[in-house]
């Protein structure tokens, strides 16, 4: 098992987003884009290729645990720039393609999770994302030609997740709660070989619980 701390862009991040978020109802810590990733909203949440290529997901495997944080921001009343710890997430399933978990999702009667790139499931519409209309049609197109080289679809249990308020993590905080500091967190974005240690991923549980 290897653990992964990543960091994602929320639906919150900008005055685009919260007009999304205001207008349909969205939790504002929903990833941004019109191919939600990961998919938090589903019953199990589902990791992909479309954001970061062949540089995570691929290399994911079953019982992998991946922690997601939001980048900086000004988050709800909070006036100091700082990250939501949103999610902690663990692989039970990992599929060859979008098809499988597809498949594996419908046996399930489950929704298919709008980062499942198949037929007759297409993005959401740019005005629930932080995009104008030109920029998620170019998002999208990007997202299909990631798929289409890296097929890869991991299907995961939430272990902890808070899309509303989830709890927060003060830049001087940063360290000790993950072992990252403001400057190597950028790496996040993009993981590679990074992981966290398991003393800090039970820092980050506990957090979920106040």
């Amino acid at each position: 098992m290897t653990r992964y701390l990543i960091s994602y862009y929320p639906l919150c991040m900008n005055k685009r987003g919260n007009k999304a978020i205001s207008k349909y109802k969205d939790s504002p810590f929903l990833d941004h884009s019109v191919r939600r990733e990961p998919s938090f909203e589903s019953t199990y949440p589902g990791i992909t290729s479309i954001c970061r290529g062949r540089n995570f997901a691929p290399r994911l495997k079953e019982g992998d645990i991946i922690v997601y944080i939001t980048i900086p921001g000004l988050y709800g009343e909070l006036k100091v720039e700082h990250y939501r710890l949103v999610a902690i997430l663990q692989v039970i399933h990992k599929c060859s393609d979008h098809e499988s978990a597809a498949n594996w999702y419908k046996e399930k009667e489950l929704k298919i999770p709008s980062n499942c790139i198949v037929s007759n499931n297409p993005p959401l519409s740019y005005e629930r994302t932080v995009h104008t209309l030109e920029k998620a049609m170019e998002s999208e197109n990007e997202y299909i030609r990631r798929v289409l080289k890296n097929p890869d679809y991991l299907i995961c249990e939430a272990l902890k997740l808070e899309l509303d308020n989830p709890p927060i993590i003060l830049k001087s905080e940063l360290e000790n709660a993950t072992g990252f500091t403001p400057s190597s967190l950028k790496g996040t974005q993009n993981p590679g070989s990074d992981n966290i240690t398991e003393k800090h991923l039970e820092i980050l549980t506990k957090m979920f619980d106040g």
